[in-house]
C-alpha cells in the first residue's frame, strides 16, 4: 500500500532548494533522489541541490532595460530597449557545461552558472537557499528513503516568470 504525499508537505523543499521560488524541482528531486538511493551517499546532497540550480534555474529568463548604446555581435542595441536574458538556456549551454549541459548529473565538475544570478543581480539568499536546501534534502531522505514522484496527478502551474508545478505529489510507501 503506498501512501501519497500531498505536495504541500512537499513545497516546502521544492521552495527552498531554489532560493524560495515556486520552480520545476520536484521531477528533479526525483532525479536527485535515485543516485542517492542507488549510491547511498548523503555526501552528494550539496553537489545535487547545485545541480539542480543549474539544471532548473528559480527563474528562466529575466528582463532588463539597457542604460546606454551597446553592440552584440555586430548589432547594436540603443539605449532603453528591452533585452531577455534566457537563464534556462545559458544554464544549459554545452560550452559551459561540457560533455552535455541537458544532463542533469550530480557528479558534473562544478562550474559557475548564472541559476542565482550574477554581479549586481546576484541572489541574496543563494547561500540560504543551498544551505536550507541541504537540510530539506537530507531530513526527508531520512525519513522518507523511498518515494516516487506521482507524475499522473501532478498539475502544471501556467506561470511564466518561474517554472514549476501547482501540485507534485509523492508515493510513500507503507
Amino acid at each position: 500500500m503506498k501512501r501519497r504525499w500531498h505536495h504541500d508537505n512537499y513545497r516546502p523543499f521544492a521552495a527552498v532548494s531554489k532560493g524560495g521560488h515556486h520552480c520545476d524541482a520536484e521531477r528533479d528531486e526525483s532525479l536527485a533522489h535515485s543516485y542517492f538511493v542507488r549510491e547511498h551517499n548523503p555526501g552528494l546532497i550539496p553537489q545535487a541541490i547545485e545541480e539542480l540550480v543549474r539544471f532548473e534555474p528559480p527563474p528562466p529568463h529575466t528582463a532588463r532595460y539597457v542604460t546606454r548604446d551597446v553592440e552584440y555581435y555586430g548589432q547594436t542595441v540603443p539605449d532603453g530597449a528591452v533585452m531577455m536574458m534566457l537563464i534556462a538556456s545559458a544554464c544549459r549551454d554545452h560550452r559551459q557545461f561540457p560533455p552535455d549541459g541537458d544532463e542533469f548529473d550530480i557528479h558534473r565538475e562544478p562550474r559557475q552558472h548564472v541559476g542565482f544570478g550574477v554581479g549586481i543581480h546576484y541572489c541574496l539568499g543563494a547561500a540560504l537557499a543551498r544551505l536550507e536546501g541541504r537540510i530539506a534534502l537530507e531530513e526527508i531522505l531520512k525519513r522518507f528513503p523511498e518515494w516516487a514522484v506521482d507524475l499522473s496527478n501532478a498539475v502544471w502551474s501556467p506561470a511564466s516568470a518561474t517554472r514549476g508545478w501547482d501540485s507534485m505529489p509523492a508515493l510513500i510507501p507503507g
